[in-house]
Formats: C-alpha cells, structure tokens, sequence
C-alpha cells in the first residue's frame, strides 16, 4: 500500500506553521482531509475565556455567526479540553452519554442547527493566559475517534503539528520580550490588545502604568476606563485602525495634570499566534508638570544660556518680571532676551515662543 497523499499533504502543510502569517486554513482544510472530516476550526481564547479568534473551513457564514456570537460561551467541548489538558483528543461521542449529549444546548441548538452529529478537539497549548485548539467536525459519527487519532502514523502527524504550534509560541514569547526590553529600555509600555478588546499580553512596565489609576486599566482581562466615553473613544481609535491600518495616537486622561499618550498600529504577523487580528499599543506617561530643560533648548534653539533659561522659565508658567525678579537681574533685560529670542526662533508673539518651548518638552 502506497503512502497516504493525505497524510504528506498534511505534514506538508505542518511545516508552515512557523512561517510569519501561516496558511492557517490550507493547514486546516488537509488535517480535515487525514482525519476524515467535514470541516475543522482554529479556536484561540484568551485567560478568561474570551474568543479572541476562530478560524474555519467547511463551514458557513451562518455557522461561523452563531458560535462567536453565543455559543462559544457555551462550548462544552472546548471546556472539557480545558479540563483534560494540552495533547489529548475531546470526543462528544464519548465524553458524556447519546441522552446526556442530546440535551445540552450546545448539541441541541448548535450542533444539530448546522448538521454535525460528532465534534472533536485536540487542545494545542492550554495556559493560564491562553487557549488554542484544533477542533474537527463529522455529519457522521467515528467511532473510537480519540484512539483512532491518537494512534499510528495519523498520531505522530497531530504530535509534530502540536510540536510546531509550541515551537510557534515560544518565537511569539522571545519575540514580544525582545520589544518589550527594546521599548522598557526607552521609558516606553507596550500591550498587544485584540479586535474586542481583551489584552493579549502586556509588558511589566504598561502593567505597572495600567495599575496605577484613575485612568485606563486593565479589568477582566479588558481595557477599561471608568468613564464610558473615554473607553469608547480609544475603542474608536483601535477600530479606525482596523479598518485604515493606518497608525494613530489618542490621548486619555490619567489624573489631574497627567495625560497617557496612546499609540496605536496593526501588530505585525509575527506578534500573532494564530489568526487573531491585533495591535500594538505604545504607552507613555506625560506630566504637565514636566520642568523645560534650558540646556535642551540651548542645543536645539541654539541659544545663549541666558536666553535658554528665560525660554525655560516662560515654559515653565513664569512671567517675565516674576524671572526678573527672581534672578536679580532687571525687567528691560529680560524683554531684550525675550525679543533676542523671538528673532532666533522666528517668531512673533511671545505664545508662540513657549508653544515651540513646549514642544520640545514634550
């Protein structure tokens, strides 16, 4: 007997799991083939639950609606792999009895809705903040699936395949680490946050930021904010990028004088672990309070040390006669500088020397 064109087809497909953007369907639609099935899913749930994404062949438009929307909160089969752990096969035909199966709403309302008699699932990695499984689905029953699957050549495929997801994740961990140390490195916070919502992962430094409050945080393993319209603003934000996948910047509160400034960008393939869309979030903590820096304006205005230090002071909120008086020096030579310095930097009002000042403090 010559070997199964199903079986390299699938390893084949295997393979590329370790690409940047995988074929996440082509690798479904020829696991589907090997195991016998008429169609297969790529589920991916966050720590609490939460559908973060679910990919699929052989199902319709209806199908793939009813489960994000209801019954994905109600999977019996993907709770009983939560129990049974990472690498062992989930049967409906097997886990519970035909009358118990027949009475649960998932099997009743959802299965039998779009013509399957038997589901199986094979959970890829089970974590604390993550679950991702291979879920297969007949209009005909196989019996002694889970053994069947488990066994033989059909095993050591679903073996290499769950090696390679693991492998995946392990890049994806050594990937997000690397940019969280680069951006920690420059005061900066990340998070990888999904299309609903749910934070995918967040480094320790935006950790730290999103604990703090009042302000954005991180409740239930979603960003949250207790005002509604602050929440539904960057939500806005996060969607506009979704659909334009241009990058922007919001700004929300973060206590009296304190602002969080938000960049946000479609997170590149190889910060994904399966099929999720997701973005990048850079966060950083800016104070109105924040000095000016007379040295920092000396070197980019280029400026005297006197001139940089009266920029600095009207930066600061001070008058001129308030610096005046505080350095000891007269109220005419302070003015002198002051139109020194609105020559230098092109300007004409003295607004608009502390609105270039306050760039360059921000």
């Amino acid at each position: 007997m010559g070997p199964n064109p199903h079986l390299r087809e699938a390893m084949e497909a295997a393979h590329h799991i370790a690409d940047p953007a995988p074929p996440w369907e082509g690798i479904l639609a020829s696991a589907a083939r090997l195991v016998g099935a008429d169609s297969g899913t790529l589920i991916h749930f966050d720590g609490d639950n939460e559908l973060v994404s679910v990919t699929s062949i052989g199902h319709g438009e209806d199908t793939a609606r009813d489960y994000t929307r209801y019954f994905c909160n109600i999977d019996i089969v993907a709770e009983q792999a939560k129990q049974s752990g990472a690498g062992t096969w989930v049967d409906t035909n097997a886990m519970m009895s035909s009358q118990a199966l027949h009475r649960t709403e998932y099997y009743a309302d959802f299965m039998c809705k779009h013509g399957m008699a038997q589901s199986f699932v094979l959970p890829l990695v089970e974590l604390p903040s993550l679950r991702v499984g291979l879920g297969f689905q007949r209009s005909t029953i196989l019996h002694d699936a889970g053994r069947k699957l488990a066994s033989g050549a059909t095993g050591e495929y679903f073996r290499l395949l769950q090696d390679a997801f693991l492998e995946r994740h392990h890049a994806f961990d050594v990937h997000v680490q690397t940019l969280e140390a680069t951006f920690a490195g420059l005061g900066d916070a990340l998070c990888l946050v999904g299309a609903n919502g749910s934070v995918l992962r967040v480094s320790a430094l935006a950790g730290a930021l999103l604990a703090e409050g009042p302000g954005l945080a991180i409740r239930r393993g979603k960003l949250w904010h207790s005002e509604p319209q602050v929440l539904q603003y960057v939500t806005r934000a996060i969607g506009a990028v979704a659909r334009g996948g241009v990058r922007t910047r919001v700004h929300v509160p973060g206590g009296w004088g304190h602002v969080l400034s938000i960049d946000i960008a479609m997170a590149p393939p190889r910060l994904r672990l399966t099929s999720e869309t997701a973005f990048l979030l850079r966060l950083q903590k800016n104070s109105a309070f924040t000095e000016a820096n007379a040295d920092e304006l000396a070197g980019f205005f280029r400026l005297t040390v006197a001139e940089s230090r009266v920029l600095a002071a009207l930066a600061n909120g001070h008058a001129a006669a308030d610096y005046a008086a505080m350095n000891g020096v007269s109220l005419n030579t302070v003015k002198n500088q002051i139109r020194a310095l609105m020559e230098k930097m092109q300007c004409s009002r003295q607004v608009e020397l502390v609105k270039l000042a306050l760039l360059i403090k921000a």
